[in-house]
């Protein structure tokens, strides 16, 4: 089972690590740490919840996946913020219901199995080596503990033992990979009789009644949109830095003041042996991995090599392979006990027993390179985008306060936006509640802009396009949404009875091609000019690229054909054409034919079909069992 969890990790679960670690970190949808006590639970599956924070980073995390997958073509208008929510819900109560079986069952992962998992993820290696320092940095800088770390993983890996026992017991045969292949790859010989929307459509008639009974009777659907006028201000960091005038004698002092931040702080590379308390508990414990760490110590201090004695006896799996090297240390990265034994070393010396929450560790300074200021000429262009920040920073704050003061107290006007803090009013272009252009591209704004008490002509609420760009806006014009007068659909109605009417007829004939073709009349005998047309497909795969996608979807459904006949089917194609296509003959694909690398392709393909059919169906059953309760909404 190790080598099978190995193997994961490597594979998806490092994966998740890896995203997790670079975006924001989220395991396996697992509750967040820093959730509330006291906030009721959204969800409640068996004796695990779901609360409102961990849907929200659920949420984010889909929507950072879609913004992945469409790149620039990503537009929060693509997607509807309910249904993935409610897909991100779902998703988290699967997961619940897969913690609260494999607890109810017993799963354990051992801490021994975790961290050896861990110092083969290449997320925390370096040459191929795992690095204790990365691995400690990048967890810290998400805000984590190495205990809730180590928690999050063990759950994590818990699940994927439940899954793997899943998709390990889904089985498929060569006689299902044979069968598979002959349907997939089956060539179908189809010829159709096409009888084209355009052929019928100019003799189409409708009455002007017919018009307007579908007009009063569909009016909802001649509705034009609201729009609206705006004019706005806006308040944006960029633009206040961009107007900050600076002198070479502000820069440097600046520079004088804020050295610290242009100073490299000292480097120090570090090797430790960590002596980890023994599994047993207890003083006996204690005891013994003293007694190792004062021994290991002696001989230090007598002479013998550090980093042999590293290789022997540090319990740290990753460091001990590279004689104890944890590499570059930043401050404050190791705990206090640790820095303040590397504050009295210097280069090349060892330290004297460190007692840890794990253990002991003896620590050895490598080398040691002092804090360096950067000259102030090589770092000008930096001092003056710092100078430039720190002053917008300063004044965006001090603006944005008065910005929602005055607008809230002069909420029928922009001018004093204007007067006061010397903002700019912009005109925009109408929009819709839908659609729009420049900042009303965004869905806030085009939100703020319809809300009911802007358009009752009061100033908006500041709004946050960014946490550095803020609006202001108002009003200017609004037309409310309205029915469109007939005259102005009339010819777009007409046209529409006139194709359902016409595809009507066509369909009306259709029956009837197919009952001729039923008596044995051939599909040549009922040509009729452009009005009927016949067209050979030829045998065809499932794919073929030179056929209209619904002849090959309603080509493939038909039934196999007797040997002595045909069989036919009357369909309709998305331009509004209607075809009666006759199924001559189906050939099945050969297995003989089938190589060993695409016997295997199809193969892993089947099995990952099982393996999600049967994980549905297990994860149906387990929502049967388990009692899952949604507190004040609707499942």
């Amino acid at each position: 089972m190790l080598d099978r969890l190995r193997t994961h990790v490597k594979g998806w679960l490092g994966m998740v690590i890896i995203a997790a670690i670079s975006l924001s970190f989220v395991l396996l949808g697992l509750q967040s740490y820093a959730t509330s006590n006291s906030e009721s639970a959204l969800v409640e599956v068996g004796d695990q919840e779901i609360y409102q924070a961990d849907l929200n980073e659920a949420y984010l995390k889909q929507v950072n996946q879609l913004k992945d997958q469409y790149g620039e073509q990503y537009s929060p208008e693509l997607f509807n913020e309910d249904v993935l929510r409610q897909n991100a819900l779902n998703r988290l109560v699967q997961e619940k219901l897969i913690l609260q079986e494999v607890n109810d069952e017993g799963f354990v992962i051992s801490d021994k199995t975790v961290l050896s998992i861990i110092a083969e993820l290449e997320v925390f290696q370096t040459d191929g080596v795992f690095d204790k320092t990365r691995y400690l940095e990048l967890i810290q800088s998400k805000g984590l503990t190495t205990s809730q770390f180590l928690q999050q993983l063990k759950v994590g890996l818990k699940r994927d033992q439940f899954v793997s026992g899943i998709v390990n017991t889904s089985l498929v045969d060569n006689s299902e990979v044979d069968n598979f292949y002959r349907l997939i790859e089956q060539t179908r010989d189809l010829h159709y009789l096409l009888l084209p929307l355009a052929s019928e459509l100019n003799s189409a008639t409708v009455k002007e009644d017919d018009v307007k009974d579908f007009y009063l009777a569909n009016k909802q659907a001649y509705q034009t949109a609201a729009t609206a006028s705006i004019d706005y201000v806006s308040l944006d960091l960029s633009e206040l830095m961009s107007n900050i005038k600076v002198t070479g004698e502000e820069l440097i002092a600046f520079y004088d003041t804020e050295k610290a931040s242009f100073t490299s702080p000292a480097r120090r590379r570090v090797s430790h042996i960590e002596i980890e308390l023994e599994e047993a508990d207890g003083v006996d414990s204690l005891t013994r991995s003293k007694a190792l760490a004062d021994n290991v110590l002696k001989r230090l201090k007598a002479g013998e090599d550090f980093a042999v004695l590293a290789k022997e006896f540090s319990t740290d799996l990753g460091s001990a392979k590279a004689g104890g090297d944890l590499g570059i240390i930043a401050p404050s990265m190791m705990g206090a006990d640790f820095e303040q034994a590397l504050v009295g070393l210097k280069q090349g010396e060892v330290s004297e027993l460190i007692k840890t929450e794990a253990g002991y560790q003896i620590v050895k300074l490598t080398d040691l390179q002092a804090a360096s200021i950067e000259p102030f000429e090589a770092v000008k262009a930096q001092v003056e985008s710092l100078y430039k920040q720190t002053i917008a920073n300063e004044q965006f704050y001090q603006l944005s306060e008065r910005l929602a003061e005055l607008s809230f107290e002069n909420p029928d006007t922009l001018a004093p936006l204007v007067d006061e803090l010397g903002l700019t009013v912009v005109s925009l272009d109408p929009m819709t509640e839908q659609q729009g252009t420049g900042i009303a591209s965004s869905a806030d704004i085009r939100r703020a802009v319809f809300n009911s008490d802007v358009i009752a002509g009061n100033n908006s609420d500041v709004i946050e396009l960014s946490p550095e760009h803020l609006i202001v806006l108002r009003m200017v014009n609004y037309t409310p949404e309205q029915l469109s007068p007939l005259e102005t659909v009339f010819d777009e109605i007409e046209q529409s009875l006139k194709v359902d009417q016409t595809k009507a007829l066509l369909n009306v004939k259709a029956k009837e091609l197919v009952a001729s073709l039923g008596k044995g009349s051939p599909m040549k005998s009922l040509v009729d000019g452009e009005k009927v047309r016949l067209v050979d497909v030829g045998p065809v795969t499932r794919n073929d690229a030179n056929t209209a996608p619904e002849i090959l979807k309603a080509g493939f459904t038909m039934e196999r054909p007797l040997e002595t006949g045909s069989t036919f089917k009357q369909s309709a194609m998305s331009n509004g054409d209607v075809v009666v296509i006759e199924l001559i003959n189906v050939v099945d694909a050969d297995p003989v034919d089938l190589s060993s690398e695409d016997r295997q392709r199809f193969s892993d393909f089947l099995k990952r079909l099982n393996s999600e059919a049967s994980i549905s169906n297990t994860l149906a059953n387990l929502r049967d069992r388990i009692s899952t309760r949604f507190n004040n909404r609707a499942e």
